[in-house]
């Protein structure tokens, strides 16, 4: 029996979801405002790391500043930026830019909801819903202010409407379906390779059907057209894609593990991947849409490690929009393991036990609180100083890092003078620092100075000369951040 004769006699399954009912509605609306409660609880815990100034940093500069930074600073992203701009036009705030990362989280569970309903049937959507939600790497970037919910969600709607432009070959879907792509590998280039691999899965086994020219065409130019502005930028930055000095094996699983959600949910995950494997392997025929499931994040993964080996590029976050086709290949996997062991009636006891272990992990892991550990937090650093602060003391941020970014952020609405920095311009992201010897002479009559640090790295050379001493009040670290107040001792009038 071929793929489309299988896709055929599920035709009744995918008849039910189309026809619009009320479950239809409802179900992938509760499962998105789910993961919204969850994000927005949570939007405020921690104040922003790095990288989260950054996003912050870009989208809150005019839209020709924003224009000068993304297509020459800040490489990938640029759909994300734009969307993120309009966003924050609306609200503004940090927790609010963090909101913009909820509703994709929230997006990404109600299009999964929908997809494996469509594929599979009700039981496998809501375990494919719930084994996403309550992953710690989903709820990880659910309020990161950066691209990657919503990499989830490109990534289930990319399938979906690879699939949907296969089955019905009118040429609006392809197009649909080229704006998914387009606008995923703009956001991030190794979407580029889930999307190949999605598009050959789901073109595989469907006999003679051919898609119309003229709309893969135009599909192909919008692709490019979506892609070509990003391109400048990550030419201008390309070392900004290289977060790990090297790739090992180790490194592999460290990061595979980081996807699924490390510990015993990665276990859970990783046993339903098996299971969906296994019913692959044994009917190839019966589970067209399972192997596309357990086949398009495998290729995805082994690929971006192919090309680790030449540049070392293997992150956990860069594979996000593999994360909900493995949720829902593990959920297809233990409803078939359980079809197949059990009576029709005790088969739902399987899914229901799987749903109530992750969500008793879930609880334990305290899904209403963020505490990342290893993080620098600068809006806590930043409120320590400004308790302490008085209007004549001044601050210098001795940090050669992207932590300088997060400092700024929180400084920048601070009534401390900060003489250790550069004010950037409009369309310049990165703010240099000044070295203690360009501002020296501002600190002239100041007795007092907090100093931000990242140790081990020493007080510059040029401050020490200044001061005939310089004595520690106070310090406080946080995370690897660390607050310094020294009393300024120049000996004499300076």
């Amino acid at each position: 029996m071929s793929d489309e004769r299988s896709i055929t006699r599920r035709a009744p399954e995918s008849s039910r979801w189309s026809g619009g009912g009320a479950g239809a509605a409802v179900a992938p609306m509760i499962a998105a405002i789910a993961v919204a409660v969850v994000g927005l609880s949570r939007a405020g815990d921690n104040g922003y790391w790095f990288d989260e100034a950054v996003s912050a940093a870009v989208v809150r500069r005019t839209w020709s500043g924003m224009a000068s930074v993304l297509t020459g600073q800040e490489a990938g992203m640029m759909p994300y930026y734009i969307a993120l701009k309009s966003w924050a036009e609306l609200w503004p705030s940090d927790d609010g830019l963090r909101a913009f990362s909820v509703l994709g989280g929230a997006v990404a569970a109600g299009l999964l909801y929908g997809l494996a309903r469509r594929w599979f049937d009700q039981v496998t959507a809501i375990t494919s819903v719930v084994l996403l939600v309550t992953n710690p790497f989903f709820l990880r970037y659910l309020t990161e202010v950066r691209a990657y919910s919503w990499l989830f969600a490109l990534g289930v709607a990319t399938a979906w409407t690879v699939d949907l432009a296969h089955r019905t070959g009118r040429g609006r879907d392809v197009l649909v379906a080229a704006a998914c792509v387009g606008i995923g590998v703009a956001t991030h280039l190794l979407f580029a390779v889930f999307a190949a691999a999605t598009i050959w899965m789901l073109s595989t086994g469907r006999g003679d059907r051919r898609l119309p020219r003229r709309p893969l065409v135009l599909g192909a130019l919008l692709v490019m057209a979506l892609v070509a502005p990003t391109i400048p930028a990550v030419i201008e930055r390309s070392g900004q894609l290289d977060w790990i000095g090297g790739f090992s094996f180790d490194t592999f699983v460290g990061q595979t593990q980081n996807l699924m959600g490390d510990g015993a949910v990665s276990l859970l995950l990783l046993c339903g991947l098996v299971v969906a494997g296994l019913v692959v392997l044994r009917e190839p025929n019966r589970a067209a849409k399972l192997s596309v499931c357990v086949v398009v994040p495998s290729v995805f993964v082994i690929a971006v490690a192919a090309i680790s080996l030449v540049r070392p590029i293997f992150v956990a976050r860069y594979l996000a929009p593999a994360l909900p086709m493995l949720a829902m290949a593990a959920a297809a996997g233990y409803t078939q393991l359980a079809r197949r062991l059990l009576s029709s009636r005790r088969s739902i006891a399987v899914p229901v036990l799987i749903c109530c272990a992750v969500l008793v992990l879930f609880i334990v892991d305290g899904p209403f609180s963020d505490d990342a550990t290893g993080r620098n937090d600068a809006r806590s650093a930043v409120a320590w100083m400004s308790e302490r602060a008085t209007p004549d003391d001044r601050v210098a941020i001795g940090i050669e890092s992207l932590t300088n970014i997060g400092v700024l952020h929180y400084t920048d609405r601070s009534s401390v003078r900060d003489p250790g920095r550069l004010a950037t311009a409009d369309d310049t992201l990165y703010p240099l620092r000044r070295p203690a010897l360009g501002y020296i002479d501002e600190l002239a009559g100041a007795e007092r100075m907090f100093l931000f640090l990242e140790p081990p790295a020493p007080i510059e050379r040029s401050l020490l000369e200044y001061a005939e001493s310089l004595d520690v009040i106070e310090l406080a670290d946080f995370g690897s951040l660390r607050v310094v107040l020294l009393q300024i001792d120049t000996g004499g009038d300076s």
